[in-house]
Order: structure tokens, then C-alpha cells, then sequence
């Protein structure tokens, strides 16, 4: 009888809480439908790659935001009834079953513990760390310590070596409780001693715990199978059940989020989040997919997952919340906002009137019926300004009344209805601008276009100046000038459906299709879908309480963030929890709280800022498959090198950023080095490259979340292996052998060349040994003839014998060229001249010439192949011969001159010369031209009588 007191002020705390809760406050669910491998989920666990792992009866899904991966017992899990999860430091997951013992995740495989490893039991429900650090796994037959591959039951105390275990929770000061399906709560304290909460210790309704949570707060949350909670402050308990107003009294759960918040998931009755002593309901009404809920998770971003019989529903506290005909608006199609003087909410909507929210109840605002309502304006308490589709309208404590102009006509359609800061209401209208005099419509400005007179928007600048959003432009009301309306020449034939001008002067503009313009010190800069918008009809502006811009679309609402002088745009959509991505004209406020609100074709939004959720959560970035071909190859572990053959080089990257709260808004940048200069921007997750040559790479990948936040780059090294003849081992090899052959060539070659000169010394030799000797002695034995013969022999015979004579002397000349010519001793320049001095000396003597060759000692080192010295030899003798016989001369010069590649020789007399232009009919000078010729030189002959004769040779040097 004490606790009726306390149970009646619950009772009403309860029921006030299930109508509090009139509202949509879920709006996204992950299904079967979206590859979740079951729907009755027991259990979740994001990991710290950032993928959520997800428990059923039916076997394990793995969800990075985008996919999902799911795991059966043909893929090494222990049993397809997942009923827990727990990763450990290292990063291997535990998973247990119902009836298959434990499976251990690690590096990609599982492996299983059961009860021929030591288990206790093959049915593993709970899972915790104690604060020694060890793994406490709590089976159908008691606790169990697992340290890597090692199962100690020996360290448990005796007390907890046998009973079912059904939950574990680790206190704040490192005690465990043990919640049991027979023996109540067995509480193992961190000094090893053991306590004991039960029917006959603490009075519980029942010993078949169901789940224990020893909360950050002290408190002991207790749900008994069947029996509801009982919540245990040091010696003080409480009870609820579904007498004193749970829902129901099966309880399956307990979680505490990071704000301290405790959820109860339970089997039929939604969800109950508890917070300072006031509980709040969510069940299918509110949005869960389904009121039997086994578990609850928090993830890092702060997003809440219910695991129901019907998949997850994901929870965003106080974020997003929607109103529409199912909690009790008369229509979806909310048309305008306005927060009264009060706390109280007015939403009109299309044919439904006006509906009032308050204290989260909503009710309709008797009188307007069915009408299409444009605008709403509290001005006054008490008094609440409506625009419809048929004038304007009044509605005050006592009546709804209609306001007419003097002369009693009714007005059209009004959009916006604005008091200015000197006081004065004014009416936006689709035939003109009014001012209220004491509640009578006055005229202000009606234009002769018709279309800038359809005024849809009312937006007052700092300076007073009252600026209007038309079909045809905008008009500017001058607040020195009251009856004065100008046409503004900025954006004169847009239609324009909003204005905002916030604090430093900037004004934007929202325009039907053509984007938002924004008017900054004098100039005018336009964002549109090319920029990052989500659409280009801009049906309303308003910004929050920390300067970030919020524009109204047709599709979603988009969010823009002022960073680095550059517009950063992201965006809220359906994917995001709007009921409808298409939002209303003039339906776009801000109330008292800063909560923002939006009116769209299926409902109104209300939007906390303040609740989004943290920005400063990167990405999780993974390369997950790289495929050569079409052939997927394994990822290496610890940072090891892949390697590639030369002609695997058509590879394929996969990858993804894990985002859980907004998947789909994620970007990368990659580079691959040696390929890309720069970073790449892209939204898709996959990026090839084919042809790729040999070489040593890094590939690289980072991801962006909604915010523009970038994460650590992932990377992954890999070799492609030159193909066989450009390995180290095969140009060594390719050196070597050419080296051996080239080393053959030389040697052959240097051999064969000793062998020509050789032979060419012998052919010397013996040209001068053996026919040289004979015609010496064939000419020798004439002259003998010749003189012993008596004097009267026959002249003709003397002469013959002389002739021979003369021809083997001839021959004997000839055959000293030769014989020169052929010596390999004889190769150079300096030879040559040295040559023909020789032939010539005897003549020169004779003749008195002076035969002078210039700086000839330096030619000794000039080498020339045996046919250049053969022509340039007899080109010389020629010219020399023709010096000494024809131009009685008495100096002959010679001259070379020599560079790298070429020489010139000069040969050049003092004698009587001749005209070059007269013809001669000898060879001498032909002969001299066809030889220069073959040796790819120039002759040139200068001369001129009495004036001496010059030849000049150019040729190439080849040695």
C-alpha cells in the first residue's frame, strides 16, 4: 500500500507520455527488402571498420551503408540463431548462438568454440568484458572465461559454473551481474565475493531474469520474464508493469546511450526511452517497423537501432519529426507555418484550413472548412492573420471573420502577410500589395504587367526597405517614400518566390527554375543544380541559429555552409527521413527554439538543427576487391605488396567510405601513383586502369562525409613485374652475351685485320723482292744489250731493246706505288706527302723546284683507308706532274688543313698558269675531278696566266 503514491504519479507520467508521442519520429527502416538476411533481429554491433553487424534467427548480415554481406552456416557460422555479439580488442568478433556454441570472426573466416573446446554450453546469450580485460561468456549452463582458444571455467566461481545465464551487464565500478533464468541476479564483485538479488533478498516478483543493466547512474534495471521492471537505487525499488502503465510486461532488453538515456525494448508493447524519471513511448505509430523489439544499439554517429521483428528502424533523437494525417492534421499538403504567441504551432494546409499543434495534440481551427490556406501571420495575441485562397482572414478568440477593402470586395489569393519594424501590416497578394488600416485592405501598388502584381513573398532589409518577390522580377517598397513601389532592374523578369537578407547585407533570392541568386556588396552570384543544389526552384529561404542557410525545394531541402569564401551544399531528402522530397511555397520557419519547419506534399517537418548528427565522423574508408580481368584477387594482410605478372595489368579497384547515417553522400578521392598527378574526385566507388606498365604502385582512396570532412587515405601496394627480358637478370645475361660477341667480333676482326696486313706486307714484300727485282734486272740486262751490241746493229733492233728498257723502268715505277700503297706501314697523311716527295725529287732537282709541304710532322696521326690514299695520291701526283712540266714554276706549296670530321689540301704553284675557261683535251684534270668524286670530295681549280694555279680537295676524313 506505500507504493500506491508512487505508482499513481507513474501511471500519470505514463499516460501523459503516450500522448505526448503524436507524432512520426521514425522514418527509415532497413528490411529483407533491402538485403538484411532476416527480419527478427537480436542483436547489432558496429565494428571499428565502421560496418554494423546485424544478428537474427536466420543467420548474420554484415551492412556497410550501401550493402549487405550475409553469413549462414555454410559460411562457418556456428548456427543460423545469432543471439549476441561482441568484438574484442584486436578486432575479432564474437558471435553466439543458439545451439551452435561461439563463432569467432577473424581476418575474413570463423571459427567455432563449443563444448568440445570446453563450453559449457553450445547456447551462448550474453557476451562482456570484466575489467581485468577478460572475455565472460555467459552459456545455457553458466559463465566461462575465454582467452584465445583457451576456455577457463576453473577461475569461475562455483555459483555461476551451472545456471542459464540470460544477461550480463559490467557496473561503472567493474561489479558484473549475472541476470539467470532460475536463481534471480548473481552479482560477482570485483574483489571475487558474490551477492545475490532475488525473491527472497529483495523481494522481486520473480526469479527468471530476462535482462540486468546496472546503469551509469547507479540504478539497477531489472526485467523478469513476464513480470515487468523493477528498478533497484541502492535499498529503494520500484515496479512497473502493465497494471501501473508498461505497455506490456515482457521486457527484452535494456540499453543506455552515450546521453544517459535507457531504452526498454519490449516484446509487443514498441519501445519506452526513460530519462529523468519520464518515460516516452515509440511503437508503430511513431514510425517502428514492428512492437516486438529484441535489441537496441547506438552507433558512433549517435543514431539509435531498434532490431524488431521487422527489421531495424532507425531512430534520430528529437531530429526529425513529421506531422501529417495519421497523427491528425486535416490534410498532408501543409501550405504555411507560423508559431503563435505561444508556444502553439499553426500549419495550413491545402484544402484542410488550419490545424494547431499543441502540446503535441493537434486540432483544426474551426470556421475556415476546406479552404487552401497560403499563409498564416500571429501579429497580436489573440489575433491570428490567415491568408487563403479567397482573401484574408482574421480569427480571434471569438470568431473567424473575413477582412474586405472599403468598398466591401473580397480580395484573391494571399501569399504573405509581414508587419513592418515601423508597425505597419502588410498584405502580398495575386493582385497587388495592401497595407491593414485598422483591419481594412488598402491598396499600396498594383503594376500594369499582371504578372508583377502576383506578389508571393515579403522580405523587410536592414535599412528598412520592404523588398517583394513577384512573377516578373522584384518591386521595392521605400520605407522614406511609403507610396512609392519601384521596379528593381536586378533580376527583372525572374519569378522570384522568396527573400531573405540576413545580418551582413547579404540577400538571396529563390527563383522559380532558375536557381538561387545571391546578392553580395553589389554583386550577384547564382547557385544552381551545375553548383550542387538539389533542384532550381527555391520555394523558401530561412537560416538558423548558427548562420547556415536552409532553401525549400521541389526536390528536398538543401543546407548551405559558407566555407573558405566557397558555398558547401548538402542536402535532406527522403533517404534522410522527409516524409516527401516536394516542399511548399511560403511553408519555411523558424520558431521560437530554432527548431526549423518545412511544409511538404505529405506532411510537415520539423527540423532541430541542434540534433544533427556529429560532422566530425569521417568516413571509414576500406579497398575491399581488386579484380585483374574479370578475376577477383585476394586482399593481402599487414600492408603486404600484391604481385602482378607484366601482362596482369588491367586491375580494377572497389572500395567504400562507411557512412551508416548517410551512405549515399559520400565521396572519394583516389590517385594511383606513377599515374594520377592529383587526387581524383568521384562519387562512385570503383575505379580501373588498364595497360598499366611495370613498375612499383601505391594505390590510394579517401572519403568525404555530407559535410565535406575527409578521412585518412586507405592504400594498398602492389608490383607489376616486368616481363623477362626487362628483369636484372636477363639484361645481365643480354649484356654478357653481347659483351662475349662483341668481345668475338673484335677479337675475329683484329684478327682478320692482322691477317690483311700480314698478307699485305708479304704482298709488299714480294712485289718488291721477286717482280720488282726481275723487271730491275729485265731493265739492267737492256741497257747491257744495248751496249755491248756493236754499232752498226740494226736500228731498229737497238731500238726495241731500248723501248723495253724504258718499259720495265716504267713498270718498275708503277710497282713502287703499288707496293706503297698496299704496306699497312703507310697509312698515314704524313706518308703520302712523304711519298711524293720521293717520286718527285729527282725531277724537282732537276727542274730547280722547290717543293715545300707545310706543318706535316702533325699528319703523322691522320690515318687514311687504302683507297682514299690511292686516289688522293694519284690526284696529287697528277697535279704535281702537270706543275712541274707544264707551268715552270720554281715553288710547289703544300698545305692540309684537318678537323674532326674533314681536311682540305692545297696544292698550289708559282708558274705560268693557264685560262680555266680555254678547252683541253687531255685526262689529267677529268681524272683528277671523277677521283675527288668518288671520294664524295670537291675539286676546284683556280688559275689564270702568269698567274700561278691553285688546287683545292675537300673530303671527308675516314681512317
Amino acid at each position: 500500500m506505500k507504493s500506491k503514491p508512487g505508482y499513481l504519479v507513474l501511471v500519470l507520467i505514463l499516460i501523459i507520455s503516450y500522448i505526448i508521442n503524436a507524432q512520426t519520429v521514425i522514418q527509415k527502416h532497413l528490411t529483407v527488402n533491402d538485403g538484411l538476411v532476416q527480419s527478427q533481429v537480436t542483436c547489432m554491433l558496429e565494428d571499428r571498420g565502421g560496418n554494423l553487424w546485424i544478428g537474427t534467427f536466420g543467420g548474420l548480415s554484415r551492412w556497410d551503408g550501401i550493402h549487405f554481406e550475409n553469413f549462414h552456416t555454410q559460411d562457418g557460422l556456428p548456427s543460423q540463431d545469432v543471439r549476441c555479439s561482441f568484438e574484442i580488442q584486436d578486432g575479432t568478433l564474437l558471435f553466439g548462438t543458439n545451439g551452435g556454441g561461439l563463432g569467432i570472426f577473424d581476418r575474413g573466416s570463423f571459427t567455432i568454440l563449443d563444448t568440445s573446446d570446453g563450453l559449457p554450453d553450445n547456447t551462448v546469450r550474453t557476451i562482456c568484458q570484466n575489467i581485468h580485460g577478460q572475455i565472460i561468456i555467459g552459456t545455457d549452463r553458466g559463465l566461462c572465461i575465454w582467452q584465445k582458444e583457451i576456455v577457463d571455467t576453473m577461475s569461475i566461481p562455483k555459483k555461476l559454473r551451472g545456471p542459464l545465464i540470460t544477461s550480463l551487464s559490467l557496473s561503472p565500478a567493474g561489479d558484473l551481474y549475472c541476470g539467470t533464468y532460475r536463481d534471480g541476479i548473481i552479482i560477482w564483485r570485483s574483489d571475487g565475493k558474490l551477492e545475490y538479488i532475488n525473491k527472497a533478498t529483495h523481494d522481486l516478483p520473480s526469479n527468471r531474469i530476462r535482462a540486468v543493466m546496472a546503469a551509469g547512474d547507479g540504478k539497477i534495471f531489472v526485467a523478469m520474464i513476464g513480470s515487468g521492471i523493477a528498478v533497484l537505487n541502492n535499498k529503494k525499488k520500484t515496479l512497473w508493469n502493465i497494471e501501473n502503465g508498461l505497455p506490456v510486461n515482457s521486457i527484452r532488453t535494456f540499453y543506455q546511450d552515450r546521453e544517459g538515456d535507457i531504452y526498454f525494448a519490449t516484446l509487443g508493447g514498441g519501445v519506452a526511452l526513460y530519462n529523468n524519471g519520464q518515460l516516452k513511448f515509440i511503437n508503430k505509430t511513431h514510425g517502428l517497423a514492428n512492437n516486438t523489439v529484441w535489441s537496441v544499439y547506438e552507433n558512433k554517429a549517435g543514431q539509435i537501432y531498434f532490431g524488431s521483428y521487422e527489421g531495424i528502424s532507425i531512430y534520430e533523437k528529437n531530429r526529425l519529426t513529421i506531422y501529417d494525417n495519421a497523427v491528425g492534421l486535416t490534410q498532408n499538403i501543409v501550405t504555411a507555418i507560423e508559431q503563435g504567441q505561444g508556444e502553439e504551432i499553426y500549419m495550413g494546409t491545402y484544402g484542410g484550413g488550419v490545424n494547431i499543434l499543441k502540446a503535441e495534440s493537434i486540432s483544426a481551427l474551426s470556421g475556415l472548412g476546406e479552404r487552401n490556406v497560403w499563409c498564416i501571420s500571429s501579429i497580436k495575441k489573440d489575433e491570428l492573420y490567415i491568408g487563403c485562397d479567397s482573401g484574408l482572414f482574421l480569427s480571434t478568440k471569438d470568431a473567424l471573420r473575413k477582412l474586405h477593402d472599403k468598398n466591401g470586395l473580397p480580395q484573391s489569393d494571399v501569399y504573405a502577410i509581414h508587419q513592418t519594424r515601423s508597425s505597419e501590416i502588410i498584405i502580398a497578394s495575386y493582385d497587388g500589395l495592401f497595407r491593414l488600416r485598422s483591419n481594412v485592405p488598402e491598396l499600396i501598388y498594383q503594376d500594369t504587367n499582371p504578372r508583377r502584381s502576383q506578389i508571393f513573398s515579403i522580405s523587410e532589409t536592414s535599412n528598412g526597405d520592404i523588398l517583394l518577390g513577384t512573377r516578373s522580377g522584384i518591386l521595392k517598397w521605400n520605407n522614406d517614400k511609403p507610396d512609392t513601389v519601384s521596379v528593381m532592374q536586378l533580376l527583372k523578369e525572374h519569378h522570384i518566390w522568396s527573400i531573405l537578407q540576413i545580418a551582413d547585407g547579404t540577400t538571396f533570392f529563390g527563383s522559380n527554375s532558375n536557381g538561387l541568386f545571391i546578392l553580395e556588396n553589389g554583386q550577384l552570384d547564382t547557385l544552381t543544380t551545375k553548383n550542387g543544389l538539389s533542384n532550381n526552384t527555391i520555394y523558401g529561404i530561412i537560416e538558423d541559429d548558427k548562420n547556415y542557410i536552409y532553401l525549400s525545394t521541389h526536390k528536398g531541402i538543401n543546407i548551405l555552409e559558407r566555407k573558405n569564401e566557397i558555398w558547401h551544399i548538402r542536402h535532406l531528402g527522403f533517404n534522410e527521413g522527409l516524409p516527401s522530397e516536394e516542399c511548399c511555397q511560403g511553408a519555411a520557419f523558424r520558431d521560437k527554439d530554432n527548431s526549423l519547419w518545412w511544409g511538404t506534399i505529405k506532411g510537415a517537418v520539423r527540423y532541430n538543427p541542434r540534433r544533427e548528427l556529429s560532422n566530425s565522423i569521417v568516413p571509414q574508408v576500406h579497398i575491399n576487391h581488386i579484380w585483374m580481368f574479370e578475376q577477383e584477387i585476394s586482399l593481402p594482410e599487414n600492408g603486404d605488396k600484391i604481385e602482378f605478372n607484366h601482362n596482369e595489368n588491367y586491375l580494377k579497384f572497389n572500395f567504400i567510405g562507411i557512412d551508416l547515417t548517410a551512405p549515399h553522400k559520400v565521396n572519394y578521392r583516389y590517385r594511383l601513383s606513377g599515374i594520377d598527378k592529383n587526387w581524383v574526385e568521384s562519387s562512385r566507388r570503383f575505379v580501373q586502369y588498364t595497360n598499366l606498365p611495370d613498375g612499383q604502385y601505391l594505390f590510394e582512396v579517401k572519403a568525404a562525409n555530407q559535410w565535406g570532412n575527409w578521412s585518412k587515405a586507405d592504400g594498398l601496394k602492389f608490383i607489376i613485374q616486368p616481363p623477362f627480358w626487362k628483369t636484372w637478370w636477363f639484361i645481365l645475361l643480354a649484356i654478357a652475351a653481347i659483351s662475349i660477341s662483341i668481345s668475338l667480333l673484335i677479337t675475329y676482326r683484329v684478327k682478320q685485320l692482322m691477317a690483311i696486313e700480314r698478307l699485305r706486307t708479304k704482298i709488299a714484300a714480294d712485289l718488291h723482292d721477286d717482280i720488282g727485282a726481275g723487271l730491275t734486272e729485265i731493265s739492267i740486262l737492256g741497257e747491257i744489250v744495248t751496249q755491248v751490241l756493236p754499232d752498226k746493229t740494226d736500228t731498229d733492233v737497238s731500238g726495241m731493246i731500248e723501248k723495253i728498257s724504258l718499259r720495265a723502268r716504267e713498270l718498275i715505277d708503277s710497282m713502287s706505288d703499288i707496293v706503297w700503297l698496299v704496306n699497312p706501314h703507310k697509312e698515314s697523311l704524313f706518308d703520302l706527302i712523304a711519298r711524293l716527295n720521293d717520286v718527285f725529287e729527282t725531277l724537282l732537282e732537276a727542274n730547280n723546284i722547290m717543293f715545300n709541304p707545310v706543318n706535316v710532322e702533325a699528319l703523322k696521326k691522320v690515318k687514311l683507308k687504302m683507297e682514299h690514299r690511292h686516289h688522293l695520291y694519284l690526284i696529287l701526283k697528277e697535279a704535281m706532274l702537270n706543275s712541274i712540266k707544264y707551268s715552270k714554276c720554281r715553288k710547289i706549296l703544300l698545305q692540309v688543313a684537318v678537323n674532326i670530321k674533314s681536311m682540305q689540301i692545297t696544292l698550289q704553284d708559282d708558274g705560268h698558269g693557264f685560262d680555266t675557261n680555254e678547252s683541253h683535251t687531255g685526262n689529267g684534270l677529268r681524272n683528277m675531278r671523277e677521283r675527288a668524286s668518288i671520294l664524295n670530295g670537291k675539286f676546284s681549280i683556280q688559275s689564270g696566266k702568269m698567274q700561278g694555279t691553285v688546287i683545292r680537295i675537300n673530303t671527308k676524313l675516314t681512317s
